[in-house]
Parts: C-alpha cells; sequence; structure tokens
C-alpha cells in the first residue's frame, strides 16, 4: 500500500507509551497526530503556526480517529497527510498513521481545523498561497478512513456541565496540561 499525501511525522513507540496490555494508548495516537498537524501546517506554508507569537494558527474543531491496527512498542510508524477539503476558513485534512514495516495502516484520522488569529482565535480566510498549497495536497478519503458506525455530522453544542450533571455523571479525572499536552 502507498502512502497517502506527504509524510508530516515519522518516528516509533515506546513502551511507556502503551497501555497494560502492550498497545498504544489513545493519547498518543492524538499526540502523534498534532505533531503531524505541525507538519502539514509547515507543508501548506504555515510554518511558524503553532510558535507562541504566531500572527495565525491552526484551530482543531472536530477528530474522528478510526483504529485500525493495533501499535505495539518498538514499532516504527510513519504519517501522512492530505487536504480533504477547503472552505474559506476551515479545512478537512486527512493523517494516516502507518506500520512503517509493512507500510499497512494503523489509524485513519478525519480532522477539521480552523485558520484564526494567534490571539484571538478569531477565524479569518486563508492566504492564496496557503489555497494554492492546499490544492496541491489534496487527497481522496479512502474507504478504511471513513466513518464506521457514526455519522459524521458536526459535534453537538450542548455539551455544558450542568447537562453533565444532570445526566449524572462523574469527574474520572483531574489534573493540568502541561507544556506536552
Amino acid at each position: 500500500m502507498s502512502d497517502i499525501g506527504v509524510e508530516v511525522w515519522r518516528g516509533g513507540v515506546n513502551p511507556w507509551d502503551c497501555d497494560g496490555m502492550g498497545h498504544l494508548n489513545v493519547r498518543f495516537y492524538v499526540s502523534i497526530a498534532m505533531e503531524g498537524l505541525v507538519g502539514l501546517a509547515a507543508e501548506l506554508g504555515l510554518q511558524d503556526a503553532f510558535h507562541a507569537a504566531a500572527p495565525s494558527t491552526l484551530q482543531i474543531r472536530e477528530h474522528h480517529i478510526r483504529y485500525l491496527r493495533e501499535i505495539h512498542p518498538h514499532a516504527p510508524v510513519h504519517m501522512s497527510a492530505g487536504v480533504i477539503e477547503i472552505g474559506e476558513t476551515e479545512a478537512t485534512i486527512l493523517q494516516v498513521l502507518y506500520h512503517s514495516r509493512t507500510g499497512q495502516p494503523a489509524a485513519a484520522l478525519q480532522t477539521r481545523v480552523a485558520h484564526v488569529t494567534g490571539r484571538e482565535a478569531r477565524p479569518f480566510a486563508w492566504s492564496a498561497a496557503t489555497r494554492e498549497r492546499a490544492e496541491a495536497l489534496k487527497v481522496e478519503l479512502p474507504d478504511f478512513a471513513m466513518a464506521r458506525s457514526i455519522a459524521q455530522t458536526p459535534a453537538g453544542v450542548d455539551v455544558t456541565l450542568a447537562r453533565a450533571e444532570a445526566m449524572g455523571l462523574i469527574p474520572i479525572a483531574r489534573g493540568a496540561f502541561g507544556p506536552q499536552d
């Protein structure tokens, strides 16, 4: 199988990145995806998008992750990415995490991002240069990356603490986000 899009990340899996069953923990799929997003931003001409004083950045609106094959400790993996569609201020991208030895996809992420100002997170239009690069990075969504058990509709906006309490949901963790998060 050949990679989809352009390579945006390459590395390996550490034992401490895995759960008690020896599988890559979900949070590390997302961590790799975030590093891959930095690589894709650079491909789009937005090399400084994630610097502290960046004039613009990419803000994640939604992730849809489809897990395809387990990843175990010491596995070499890499990620390729491309643009599924681009609008005035938002884009949907595809990131595929591959097993480097076999070329088989391990996970596929469809991510909707917004192009926003660095300080206020106010959406604004992509530049002509970024649009041109995005067109050159266009990819088709392969069957293995499509949503399987849920509809890919925008997430609800009725997520509130009051609703969670009414549903009887309980906190399962508390803590701080570190710089790596």
